[in-house]
């Protein structure tokens, strides 16, 4: 069904049937890579004996993305501005494509492990390409009523992918069978994976137009009206305008500290994803079945974090109360962080599961939370310069968070493992309490 609005001075508006289309592309590829993300950490033994590497080097297959970004995210940004939105869903579905087709590899000749790398690295560039395009569909497709649901949707896809990636992995395959048995059912996995993301590249390059005719809002029309009054500029000039910009985010101090807040926050639950498993059998040795014990758990974890991401869109949007939020999601994870490490400490099972799923709660509330203000603050300036940014800091951060990480639960054990996001979490939470308050308005950009 497709609407039209008269809007007096400024022409017509119109919303179309295929934004639907447009935001289901997005948030398959959103699910695909959240399960790419938290599918490796849960059977890091299993794939230890497969592999026949290092329980580090499974941490790997997800850190390699963090690299990934830490090297392309702001250069990716120039190019997705320049190539605009079809063509990086496309290359989004493509990198997914040549990212499963190499970890199928992997799961059949030896030494499949750096083929298995290569693939999660390729994967990386469907994660920066992803992050950026979250503000640009309901920008571009959606009309004002409907962009904060178009925008928790991607968000919450990506919990759902992150959750049954912490699951499906421990149902398939575990540490009794051997290693043909892991490799076939891990092969029909990826495979499965392979297929509907090249059906969801045929989709989108034949059915999914780069730009409506008519925009969706009046605030559309008028960023089209001052688009075309602007000459087109050589890429040259392109890339100094976007260092110019880069400069002036990384000079404003409000930017830094959300951007700084964000960057701790996020990964926390990340870093949990991939060494939940290996502390518990680090602390718990004589336990059975714990590769499902930390998938359940994360599984848990990834559904709260799905739920307080699509539940904290409304609260802002309705409050306004960015810092009250910002504190309470930072006071969550150091919460959760300080029962986890208690947990490990006593020995106390029930502690642990209590901190991780409290710890999913509060990532989903600074996601949300954090995310949207960031844009908020830093409008009119471009969306994907902006996420690029902010998704090299928290690459940073989720390469040490992982590793520092397992140097700490190899040699001290699993309770002094939750060092680094404890730490980091109680000084950003202070942070959160002691910042100014920004005063900030609903983006006209979203208008």
């Amino acid at each position: 069904m497709e609407r039209q609005v008269v809007e007096d001075s400024y022409g017509e508006t119109k919303t179309y049937a295929v934004r639907w289309l447009i935001l289901a592309a997005a948030v398959i590829n959103s699910m695909f890579r959240g399960f790419y993300q938290s599918c490796y950490g849960p059977i890091n033994n299993v794939l230890v004996k497969f592999l026949q590497v290092k329980p580090w080097q499974i941490d790997w297959l997800v850190i390699v993305q963090s690299v990934i970004i830490l090297v392309l995210a702001i250069p990716f940004a120039w190019i997705t501005k320049r190539i605009g939105l079809k063509m990086s869903l496309m290359g989004m579905s493509a990198a997914q494509c040549v990212g499963c087709s190499l970890l199928i590899i992997g799961c059949w000749v030896t030494g499949g492990y750096y083929s298995m790398l290569i693939g999660q690295a390729f994967i990386g560039v469907n994660v920066i390409l992803g992050y950026g395009i979250i503000p640009v569909i309901p920008a571009l497709w959606f009309p004002s009523n409907e962009v904060a649901s178009a925008v928790a949707i991607q968000l919450v896809a990506r919990g759902a992918g992150e959750a049954l990636g912490s699951v499906t992995t421990t149902l398939i395959v575990n540490i009794h069978q051997s290693n043909e048995v892991v490799s076939f059912r891990l092969t029909m996995l990826f495979a499965v994976f392979l297929l509907l993301s090249l059906i969801l590249l045929i989709i989108t390059y034949v059915f999914i137009p780069e730009s409506p005719v008519l925009p969706p809002s009046i605030a559309q029309m008028k960023k089209q009206v001052n688009n075309g009054n602007q000459e087109d500029i050589s890429s040259a000039d392109s890339i100094k305008q976007y260092c110019i910009l880069l400069k002036e985010l990384l000079s404003s101090l409000k930017f830094m500290v959300v951007a700084s807040s964000v960057s701790v926050l996020g990964p926390v639950l990340r870093s949990f994803t991939i060494l939940l498993s290996s502390m518990l059998h680090k602390r718990f040795p004589s336990t059975h079945h714990l590769n499902q014990t930390s998938g359940d758990l994360l599984l848990g974890a990834w559904i709260l974090y799905t739920v307080a991401t699509l539940f904290t869109g409304p609260i802002i949007t309705k409050t306004k109360r960015y810092r009250a939020i910002m504190a309470i999601s930072a006071f969550s994870e150091f919460m959760a962080t300080v029962l986890i490490f208690l947990g490990f400490w006593y020995k106390l099972l029930a502690l642990i599961y209590t901190g991780v799923l409290v710890l999913g709660i509060g990532a989903g509330l600074t996601t949300t939370s954090l995310v949207e203000l960031l844009v908020e603050i830093t409008y009119p300036k471009p969306p994907f310069l902006v996420i690029a940014i902010n998704m090299v800091m928290i690459g940073i951060i989720r390469l040490l968070y992982p590793i520092v990480g397992r140097v700490l639960l190899n040699k001290y054990g699993a309770a002094l493992s939750t060092h680094p996001t404890c730490i980091y979490n109680d000084c950003f939470f202070i942070a959160c309490i002691y910042s100014y308050a920004f005063q900030t308005t609903r983006s006209r950009y979203f208008r």
